[in-house]
């Protein structure tokens, strides 16, 4: 739901109060809700008078949790003249897995395919979404083969009204099936179409199938081959006509330089996989000359011809310039890393290193000119530093007392725009840590006077928030504890936004959930309500193995893993390796941080010798380090 019609419905509410006959301004006396837990995102507050904003705020709130799909105010007159205020809300359901029933008459890896792509799996159920997935799963049933396929659907929904539960009917009906398939090309090229007469007709296939001819045409470097397909609807089913009119092979060459197979695969990479055109050949001329200068080639030239099935890339002045040393010719003594050879690589990195190196000490705008000594093949640099400059004043503005000074930044030092970014982020940093929830920090140059510029920070704290209440939705299986666990923050606690992101990152890092969504609600004068949305993902997985090698044959194996074991925060793997001449097991638990633990058993038989164990093994941390015990 966007943010314009939740604008308009607390419109509508809002002036169903006024032609209500309620005076704004009457005393609020209780304000009521269904699910008590989300009264910290109404911002109506008992015993303060009725305001219209805070009305339609509280509404907006509620509507952005996603967990109703209709809130309505109801009002109730009380003896003493106050007013109640209820908020009455219909869940706002979500899709859950579809149920799918009848004759289907597709594998079931390809509806499973189709589902996927096209069921709106954990959203916002709406009758016109559910009835967009009919008509599209309907397009599917015709694209492979089935044009009278019935798709019919109803929706249930759970208890609680949270989950919609999609029952969806298919009667696929008579299949339309291939009556003639002709094929004009070279036999290598048929197999590529996995369709063929008396088969059922699926469109998707035949465009999946022609678009992967094109492609492997295109990496044989067919780049003037035509594939056409002309379907033809009959009485008696379908008529497929497919056309591939291959050409010759085009060809590249390099000329003037030799390059090694993996160099050649890079440069033409793009060609292969887009096609020959001018707008190909531009980037692949782009390509080599980059190339070119990373093998240590100067100011190389390369331009393209074609002749006949061949397309030509000339290289001209490909010429090495290897350094043996470099020569700095500035007032101060300044050194760089030395580079392997003269080109505009290596310029551009040394007048960086160089321009970082004086900008630091205040010369904001150096200049440099480069040459080559081919007798002593030395890389030389003239420096031309200009004049530096000196932070002038530093003030700062905002909230007296909140910062004292500003860190790294001091008049008459060196100026450098990376000591007033660094000093920002500190800043932003120090007001986070005393509490401030978004803390703005903001730097100014002043006009420079002489070869000193003053500087303004101007700091906006934006007040201080703690949270009045901390509200998650959708763990059916992980526990709250855990959660709260997870979460480490508690209703009374001040926050800010690095801490909410940190909340966010914990959910995400612990492995239980699919999505996590941490929503911050401002639910009163320097208070916010945290929203947690969840969605769990599976927490068992089963994995399956075949192998072989010299020593074993072959070898199966199986991998089960549990996460939230015990209701922890531990995974459980259990393994089993089975093959003709050894059989193991291993169960082992591991914590995020604090221990891992494992049982195991193996055996061998061999011809030389038989050998069995078993035991546990546990490790665990401590200040000094890690430890391992193991008991056979």
């Amino acid at each position: 739901m966007n943010s314009r019609r939740i604008l308009l419905r607390s419109v509508l509410v809002v002036s169903f109060l006024f032609l209500s006959a309620i005076s704004w301004g009457q005393t609020v006396k209780a304000v009521e809700m269904e699910d008590s837990r989300l009264l910290p995102l109404v911002t109506v507050l008992p015993g303060k008078p009725l305001d219209a904003f805070e009305v339609s705020r509280s509404i907006h709130n509620l509507y952005k949790t996603g967990l109703f799909s209709d809130i309505q105010v109801e009002k109730e007159k009380n003896a003493d003249g106050s007013i109640t205020l209820r908020f009455l809300t219909a869940p706002q359901p979500y899709f859950d897995k579809p149920q799918i029933d009848g004759k289907i008459g597709v594998k079931k890896k390809k509806l499973s395919n189709f589902l996927k792509e096209f069921y709106p799996a954990g959203k916002r159920f709406t009758e016109a979404q559910f009835n967009r997935f009919l008509v599209d799963m309907r397009g599917f049933y015709r694209k492979v083969g089935f044009p009278k396929a019935s798709v019919q659907g109803k929706v249930e929904f759970s208890t609680d009204g949270e989950l919609a539960f999609p029952t969806v009917r298919v009667q696929c009906g008579q299949p339309l099936m291939i009556r003639r398939f002709d094929f004009i090309g070279k036999k290598r090229y048929r197999r590529v179409i996995h369709l063929g007469a008396k088969e059922r007709f699926n469109a998707n296939q035949l465009e999946h199938d022609i678009g992967r001819l094109k492609r492997m045409l295109k990496k044989q470097r067919f780049y003037d081959a035509v594939v056409t397909s002309d379907v033809k609807q009959v009485p008696a089913g379908v008529d497929i006509s497919v056309k591939v009119s291959q050409g010759k092979a085009y060809r590249f060459v390099v000329e003037n330089v030799k390059l090694t197979p993996d160099e050649y695969g890079e440069v033409f990479q793009y060609i292969l996989e887009n096609g020959l055109s001018a707008a190909s050949l531009r980037v692949t001329e782009s390509s080599l000359y980059f190339k070119l200068l990373e093998k240590g080639y100067c100011h190389p030239e390369v331009q393209n011809r074609r002749e006949g099935q061949q397309v030509i890339f000339s290289v001209k002045n490909a010429v090495r310039l290897p350094v043996s040393k470099v020569e700095i010719k500035s007032d101060e003594p300044m050194k760089v890393s030395k580079p392997e050879c003269y080109n505009r690589i290596e310029l551009s990195r040394v007048e960086t290193e160089l321009s970082t190196l004086l900008k630091k000490q205040g010369f904001l705008h150096p200049r440099f000119s480069f040459n080559y000594d081919e007798k002593t093949k030395a890389f030389q640099v003239e420096v031309k530093k200009g004049r530096r400059v000196l932070f002038g004043p530093v003030s700062l503005r905002g909230e007296n007392g909140v910062i004292a000074s500003v860190p790294g930044v001091v008049e008459g030092e060196p100026f450098s725009g990376e000591k007033l970014q660094s000093a920002v982020i500190k800043m932003g940093k120090l007001l986070r840590e005393q509490g401030f929830y978004r803390p703005v920090v903001t730097v100014h140059r002043g006009k420079r006077s002489g070869n000193r510029i003053p500087v303004t920070f101007s700091v906006k704290t934006g007040g201080k928030r703690i949270i009045s209440a901390i509200y998650h939705h959708g763990n059916r299986k992980i526990r709250d504890e855990m959660l709260r666990k997870l979460i480490r923050v508690k209703v009374g606690d001040l926050v800010n936004v690095d801490e909410i992101q940190a909340i966010q990152n914990r959910l995400e890092a612990s492995g239980f959930f699919e999505k996590v969504e941490v929503v911050p609600y401002e639910s009163g004068p320097d208070k916010l309500a945290l929203f947690i949305r969840l969605k769990e993902q599976s927490l068992k997985t089963v994995r399956y193995g075949v192998g072989i090698n010299s020593d074993e044959g072959i070898r199966f194996s199986t991998t089960l893993v549990w996460n939230y074991l015990f209701h922890q925060q531990l995974t459980g793997t259990l393994l089993f390796r089975v093959s003709p001449k050894r059989q193991q097991a291993y169960f082992n638990i591991a914590g995020e941080n604090h221990f891992m633990s494992s049982v195991f058993l193996a055996g061998e038989d061999k011809s030389v010798y038989r050998f069995s164990r078993w035991g546990p093994r546990v490790s665990y941390n401590t200040p000094s380090g890690n430890f391992t015990n193991t008991i056979f």
